[in-house]
């Protein structure tokens, strides 16, 4: 069997399609295009990663915007300006061409698409797309080996790196959807303007946050490194379109209603024709520049937190949802007119018919008891609890109450077919103070709901590096909430593939959590930068089970930041 390297590892366990090593690019130019649109990246919440002396001072999210300015981005001139409540364009220098890369890529017949990009300057040893070429399914080995190399932590961390802009077609139809968005459930999936409060909440620009620092455009959901390397796309009767959450607008790509084309790439078949298909799609060089190899995992757990977004939005509309991972991922590429080198289709959410009008709730209050204002709410009110955490206990019911609801069945295409016995992801508490809940390391048991002590003593401050602000945060909050799955078992039943689909997994989870603390008054931060052999012996992982993900929750510091809501109130369900 031919060796494999960890750099040729990393794409097989993310599920690139990147070229082969005979013939990738190493060009590492800045990402230009004489007929893209440019936007700056808006400053959201981000997954919380350790900051080094030397990185701290560039960090984006603690410098604030570049500009104070109420834009959450700013596109530059196009071929064709818009105009949009969200985003005021700005004269710029022309972009200098790119040459065209070295492989052919032919998009679908009559699609529009953008020209090949390259990734942006990288810093340090951050590796580029080209770095990781597309390989043959292994059968779960090169999953193996980029988790060894690169699945852990971030070898560096460079949050000042220049990334790669958002995707963009300027030069097809634009429609603007009703500005301001509604915090509401409730979508009308037969014209555009019955899916813009949908979009919005999914994966939108949605307040503007003021800081010491600056001011900052946020997303209604966490992203690592604020990178947001995830696209959404949608069929619905009108036609496949791209959402654009600068200016909150669709750009429609087809006229034709696609929805059946999409269905039968599917493995698994939804019971009834979708009213609305969501496609998830992830750039692959979004968050290299920052984080190295690190980032595919990131750009995983990504596309998950925003599947759990959606997920949560559509059921709470009433309408019959699913979440599917396996498909002909080269035949959406096309559909789409993707180039797989730079950007590729990571999960399918198919939706039924949703409620046509909201159903009115009490005003929102981030009281104990709030998780009944509605998803809506909660998503507005969401946020990373970035100042760290009171030093005080949370009552046991609300730690319990976040679990059962993370705990939900995911409606996912995993659980339908083989392999479905290894996708459960368990629950894991760390009790720092906890009311009725000695310290110590619990897992919650799926028969009983209840949480079981797996070690007597349990160091808050061993899950993270020494030193870091991680470990500060891990003291102050009143626990650690850990999501464990397992590998091994997977890459038997789904190969390399099985790498992405369980960390998929892991975002959806950790969106729930990050909800349900929400509602319940308490504030949560996403980390990544646990120390991963750590935790595996913390909680006596079985073989071939690990830690995907950890959750901080406690009662956050302060009162949060000033900030003004993008969205209209008054709805939720």
């Amino acid at each position: 069997m031919r060796t494999l390297d960890p750099a040729h590892a990393a794409a097989r366990a993310a599920g690139s399609d990147l070229s082969p090593p005979d013939t990738a690019s190493p060009d590492t130019a800045d990402l230009t295009s004489s007929t893209s649109m440019r936007t700056t990246t808006p400053e959201p919440d981000v997954i919380e990663h350790p900051t080094t002396p030397s990185s701290k001072a560039a960090n984006p999210v603690d410098t604030g915007l570049k500009t104070a300015t109420l834009n959450p981005t700013t596109p530059k001139t196009t071929t064709r300006e818009r105009n949009s409540p969200a985003s005021t364009p700005m004269p710029t220098a022309s972009p200098a061409p790119v040459p065209e890369p070295s492989h052919s890529f032919e998009p679908a017949s009559g699609m529009p698409t953008r020209p090949a990009s390259r990734p942006a300057s990288l810093n340090h040893s951050a590796p580029s797309p080209a770095a990781y070429p597309y390989a043959p399914e292994s059968g779960g080995v090169a999953a193996r080996l980029y988790h060894a190399e690169h699945g852990g932590q971030p070898p560096f961390m460079d949050l000042a790196a220049q990334r790669p802009e958002a995707s963009s077609y300027p030069d097809v139809e634009a429609i603007p959807l009703p500005y301001p968005p509604r915090a509401r459930t409730g979508f009308r999936a037969h014209t555009p303007e019955g899916i813009g409060d949908l979009l919005a909440l999914t994966y939108g620009v949605t307040r503007i946050d003021w800081g010491s620092v600056g001011i900052r455009a946020g997303r209604p959901l966490p992203s690592g490194g604020a990178a947001y390397p995830g696209e959404l796309y949608l069929a619905a009767e009108f036609g496949l379109c791209h959402y654009l959450p600068s200016a909150h607008a669709l750009e429609r790509l087809r006229t034709a209603d696609l929805r059946r084309q999409i269905v039968d790439a599917l493995e698994a078949h939804p019971p009834e024709r979708p009213a609305l298909i969501l496609l998830l799609t992830s750039r692959h060089g979004a968050n290299l520049p920052a984080f190295g190899g690190f980032g595919h995992k990131l750009q995983t757990l990504d596309t998950g937190v925003m599947a759990g977004q959606a997920i949560s939005l559509i059921d709470a509309a009433g309408a019959e949802v699913g979440v599917h991972t396996r498909f002909d991922e080269a035949k959406l590429n096309r559909m789409l007119g993707l180039d797989p080198r730079i950007e590729s289709v990571r999960a399918v959410i198919t939706a039924g018919l949703g409620r046509d009008e909201p159903v009115p709730v009490p005003a929102f209050s981030t009281d104990p008891g709030a998780n009944q204002a509605g998803i809506p709410r909660r998503i507005m009110a969401r946020h990373t609890a970035a100042d760290g955490f009171e030093a005080v206990s949370v009552p046991l019911q609300r730690i319990l109450e976040i679990l059962d609801e993370a705990a939900s069945e995911i409606p996912s295409d995993i659980r339908a077919g083989h392999g479905a016995e290894y996708a459960t992801i368990d629950l894991y508490c760390v009790a720092n103070r906890v009311d009725g809940l000695a310290p110590a390391c619990y897992r919650r048991s799926t028969a009983t709901s209840a949480l079981v002590k797996v070690r007597e003593t349990a160091d808050p401050k061993s899950l993270f590096p020494a030193g870091g602000d991680a470990e500060l945060a891990h003291f102050q909050a009143a626990c650690a909430l850990m999501l464990v799955g397992d590998y091994e078992h997977g890459y038997r039943v789904h190969g390399d593939r099985w790498y992405r689909m369980l960390n998929l997994q892991a975002g959806i989870l950790a969106q729930r959590i990050g909800l349900a603390a929400t509602g319940l008054g308490l504030g949560s931060m996403l980390r990544c930068d646990y120390q991963s052999k750590v935790a595996d012996r913390l909680i006596h992982a079985a073989p071939g089970r690990t830690v995907l993900v950890t959750m901080l929750i406690g009662l956050e510091r302060g009162v949060g930041k000033p900030g003004h809501r993008l969205l209209l109130g008054g709805y939720g369900s």
